[in-house]
C-alpha cells in the first residue's frame, strides 16, 4: 500500500516502513532501507485526531490484505479499494 503524506510531496510504500508512530500531534514513520530514515506522514490538532488516522491507516491496510487473499481464491482482483492511503489535511 502506498501512502501520501499530509503536505502531497512525498508518497510512502507502506511495505517498506518498519515502524510508524505518534509522536505529539504528528504521525511518523521510520524506514530502515534508507540508512534509517524517519519522517513526518502528517501533523493534526491533537493527539487524539493524529491516533485515529494511524488507526485509519492500519485499518485501511489490513482491509486490502485480506481482500487481496480472498480475491486470489476467486482467480482475479475483484475488489475496487485503492491501494494507496491520503493522510487527511485535519
Amino acid at each position: 500500500m502506498l501512502i501520501l503524506s499530509q503536505d502531497k510531496k512525498n508518497v510512502i510504500n507502506f511495505d517498506k516502513v518498519s515502524n510508524i508512530w505518534v509522536e505529539q500531534t504528528r504521525v511518523k514513520y521510520q524506514c530502515p532501507d534508507i540508512e534509517d530514515f524517519w519522517g513526518t506522514l502528517g501533523e493534526y490538532e491533537n493527539e487524539e485526531r493524529a491516533e485515529q488516522v494511524l488507526i485509519e491507516i492500519i485499518e485501511r491496510y489490513d482491509t486490502l490484505k485480506r481482500r487481496s487473499v480472498y480475491s486470489m481464491g476467486d482467480g482475479g482482483y475483484t475488489f475496487e479499494d485503492k491501494f494507496y492511503y491520503k493522510m487527511p489535511k485535519k
